[in-house]
């Protein structure tokens, strides 16, 4: 009896054992079915946050160019850059574009606020300075996107905040975590990216990723070069369930020789999905997977005004 017990001990302590050192050494990459749902949800949650942020892109309601050196703002129908209505006077003032500076003189009595301060000074922008102007519920700022030039408006009473009913998604699928190896280029490497105005910059990349993913074996660019690499990626989605102009992912970078998790669940979609008001970049030759990936954020068709993207977006 004593023998008996003594071994049924022992195999219990084995077996305590071995489970402790299996579940340490479990790769820190894998999750289950449950903890992945959960990581998914909370990444959700947060991107919906940060949507909504005063600045979140939801919270766009304008994104006017200058065609002239002079151009007027306000709710009036006759003003350059038409304001959300209510929000300023009819004629708020105007806008002064010269070389590389511009400068803005509000209407008599318009109390405007730049970086929270009362403006005092006419100048909202320069190659080393850019003011972030408030007035209301509304907050703008100076852009350039190559050789454009314009103002973003931001409006706490967005339309397109007061519309948003979420963002409908694939379910959370484990498949669609894969591990990846980062393929470094050989030499520091800068490859062409387009935006939805037709404008071509050169973006920095730190390699492509190389995974596999339904059986085969697959490659993407990666933008940038730090902590964190960024993804531009197109499917065969695009023309039923999300949005065509691609979606984006995030991945850390996990440097030379090494691997990352790419994650498509958390492909999300670009800002021009909500809203007409941004500059958002296309997939880069060679990130178009030739399969359906059935993950991440689907195409918001409540939000998406087609006849404004069609216009801003000739090519899709």
């Amino acid at each position: 009896m004593h023998r008996f017990t003594l071994h049924t001990s022992h195999f219990i302590l084995i077996t305590f054992i071995l489970s402790t050192l299996l579940t340490g050494c479990r790769s820190e990459h894998q999750l289950s079915a449950g903890e992945h749902q959960a990581e998914i949800e909370q990444w959700h949650r947060d991107r919906i946050d940060r949507l909504k942020e005063p600045q979140g892109w939801l919270r766009l309601a304008g994104l006017y160019w200058f065609d002239e050196p002079v151009q007027t703002f306000g709710t009036a129908g006759d003003v350059d850059f038409l304001f959300p209505e209510g929000s300023v006077p009819a004629y708020a003032g105007r806008f002064e574009l010269q070389s590389d500076t511009i400068r803005m003189y509000p209407a008599d009595g318009l109390h405007i606020l730049a970086d929270g301060q009362p403006l005092d000074n006419a100048v909202i922008y320069t190659p080393t300075y850019s003011a972030e102007l408030q007035y209301g519920r509304l907050t703008w700022m100076v852009i350039q996107r190559g050789d454009l030039t314009g103002i973003r408006l931001f409006d706490t009473e967005s339309e397109i905040l007061k519309r948003f009913r979420g963002i409908e998604r694939y379910p959370p699928d484990l498949e669609y975590r894969v591990m990846a190896k980062l393929v470094p280029h050989d030499v520091p490497t800068t490859i062409p990216v387009t935006n939805i105005l037709g404008q071509t910059s050169d973006e920095e990349s730190a390699g492509k990723l190389v995974f596999d993913l339904k059986g085969e074996t697959h490659e993407l660019t990666v933008l940038g070069t730090g902590d964190r690499l960024f993804i531009i990626i197109a499917d065969e989605t695009g023309s039923t369930e999300t949005y065509p102009g691609g979606r984006y992912i995030y991945v850390d970078n996990p440097g030379p020789g090494g691997t990352t998790v790419l994650d498509f669940n958390k492909a999300y979609n670009p800002p021009c999905a909500f809203s007409p008001y941004t500059t958002c970049q296309l997939p880069p030759e060679g990130n178009t997977l030739p399969l359906a990936v059935l993950a991440g954020e689907k195409l918001p068709a409540h939000l998406l005004n087609r006849q404004l993207q069609t216009i801003r977006h000739p090519d899709l």
